[in-house]
């Protein structure tokens, strides 16, 4: 028979007795399945060895025990029951030592379990004030060199593998197996969707209304709007779009006349005049030059006198 998954959980512990003196054992359990991953049942023959190294090494200790299997699980005690072959502290104090396990004819199973504190806690002084009921306070528990439960009291070890039928506390909804997906037997015609009522309070079968806008009635409702307020950074065929509020700079200007391209050519700006002079356009020199301000403007005498002096008037009728 081919075996996998030597240990789905094991747990060891130390079995108290009245004298430190008298045979001790360690209680091993376990969980043994075949190499179709179902899980050993009935009574079988087990052989525990106790070596001094992970592979090959001495055998220290073994014993074949009469082992009942209930879905895979086991529980026995190694070296308590047996006067003759006890599992003594002499055995355990040659640490670090491995328990071998082999089901019947079988290959030994791999890896060896490496038996860590909790089977020597015997050798010390304190194991003689153990009694049932006593608590018991660890830094961390490992198995087979790995963590079970970190420092923090959590749990970190694998996942246990439990079948279905040995779960225990199966809420009522789940106990009797069934999936009870109510939409999944809703009597629907052919395209037809589910639809909760409120006023039944439970799920119906309905037309399936289709709410999806075609491209040509999305482009309707939005030529159609009056206004639409669209997001910063929207663009129009790859190029933004101006708003009243947005910041052009000069150079994103396109088209800008000629005169102005090359700057504002404000030729009176440059002018340097003295004070109360004005600009003056001189012909000869065809440019704006500086000026004095010259009265220009005739007084009431002075266009009495330009009457007055004239050789004749074409005065109107009236």
């Amino acid at each position: 028979m081919k075996l996998q998954n030597l240990f789905g959980v094991v747990f060891l512990a130390l079995i108290p007795m009245d004298s430190i003196a008298a045979p001790q054992g360690i209680s091993m359990q376990g969980r043994v399945v075949d190499a179709d991953n179902e899980p050993i049942s009935g009574t079988r023959f087990m052989t525990f060895r106790v070596l001094d190294a992970p592979e090959d090494g001495s055998i220290l200790w073994s014993d074949t025990l009469q082992v009942q299997f209930e879905g895979g699980f086991y529980a026995t005690s190694l070296g308590a029951a047996d006067e003759e072959n006890p599992l003594s502290l002499d055995i355990l104090a040659n640490y670090p030592v491995w328990i071998e396990v082999q089901l019947e004819d079988s290959p030994p199973m791999s890896p060896r379990l490496e038996l860590t504190s909790a089977p020597y806690a015997r050798l010390a002084e304190a194991a003689e004030s153990l009694v049932p009921g006593a608590d018991i306070d660890a830094s961390s528990i490992r198995v087979n060199g790995r963590d079970i439960i970190d420092t923090d009291g959590a749990w970190v070890g694998a996942a246990p593998n439990v079948p279905w039928d040995n779960l225990q506390n199966v809420p009522e909804p789940f106990a009797d197996n069934v999936d009870n997906d109510l939409l999944a037997s809703l009597p629907c015609t052919d395209q037809q969707i589910a639809k909760y009522s409120a006023e039944l309070t439970s799920w119906t079968c309905a037309e399936d209304v289709d709410t999806t806008l075609t491209p040509a009635e999305s482009i309707a409702h939005i030529e159609g709007a009056t206004e639409l307020n669209l997001p910063a950074g929207t663009t129009a065929d790859g190029d933004p779009v101006i708003t009243t509020t947005s910041d052009v700079a000069w150079s994103q200007l396109t088209g800008i006349p000629s005169a102005l391209s090359d700057g504002d050519d404000d030729t009176l700006a440059s002018l340097s005049c003295t004070d109360d002079q004005i600009p003056v356009y001189d012909f000869g020199t065809t440019s704006w030059v500086c000026g004095d301000d010259a009265n220009t403007q005739l007084s009431s005498s002075d266009v009495i006198s330009y009457v007055e002096s004239a050789s004749s008037l074409d005065l109107p009728t009236s």
